[in-house]
């Protein structure tokens, strides 16, 4: 019952020692899906390939399915462009990812239409056609967040309807 506070005291074995935390998962016993997060704000695809304990929390976690969903940060970061070398490195996190849990379908995700600062983010529909390859040549599935949302120009309408934040980059 999550309606109540919940306290964790956490101590070292060792007097003086330090303790890492690398994330705390609270689950019903009722059936369902269980979600994990990884992303904060601001967090790239490099985000996750720095992630030094990735097999060790998939072989506890064993997920069925893992998405990735990434591009908003890079497409921005990167003024308006696919980050030089992005192609390789979504690839070395898929081999990663197949390695530590090789059941789990892996399902890769485009950015949909934005604007960033009151610009429109152009480079959307370039990372669609990207992730879409990718997905096809590594067996993965592929959710194409930018033509499901309506393709270049459909943030606005988003915004309209107060399904996306004013700036046009977050959903609400």
């Amino acid at each position: 019952d999550l309606d109540r506070a919940l306290r964790f005291d956490i101590e070292s074995a060792a007097p003086g020692g330090s303790v890492e935390v690398h994330g705390v998962s609270i689950e019903s016993v009722r059936p369902g899906v269980v979600y994990h997060s990884l992303g904060v704000d601001g967090a790239t695809l490099d985000s996750l390939n720095a992630q030094p304990f990735l097999a060790e929390q998939l072989a506890v976690l064993q997920p069925d399915m893992i998405l990735l969903d990434f591009g908003t940060n890079e497409l921005i970061n990167h003024g308006d462009a696919v980050p030089p070398g992005h192609e390789a490195r979504v690839v070395q996190v898929i081999r990663r990812l197949r390695a530590a849990r090789p059941e789990a379908v892996i399902v890769l995700t485009s950015a949909q239409d934005m604007s960033f600062r009151g610009r429109p983010v152009t480079a959307t529909r370039a990372y669609s056609e990207l992730m879409r390859k990718i997905a096809l040549e590594q067996g993965c599935l592929f959710w194409d967040w930018y033509r499901v949302a309506g393709g270049a120009g459909s943030m606005r309408s988003w915004a309209a309807r107060g399904l996306a934040s004013r700036d046009q980059l977050h959903l609400v």
